[in-house]
């Protein structure tokens, strides 16, 4: 996620409140630079997608 793809590559789902899954990519935040570490953030929940992690 950090190395391999650009900005407009990445996406996010999220529910809302009615069920439906909304995407966004992370091209749309205007306050992400190219030397963040995208997984962090995400794993902080920044982008509003909350992360979901679940044993296997």
């Amino acid at each position: 996620m950090d190395d391999n793809l650009r900005r407009d590559q990445i996406y996010f789902a999220t529910k809302n409140k009615f069920g439906a899954t909304e995407f966004f990519s992370l091209s749309d935040f205007n306050d992400v630079r190219k030397t963040d570490l995208f997984s962090k953030k995400y794993l902080a929940g920044f982008y509003s997608a909350i992360p979901s992690i679940k044993g296997v």
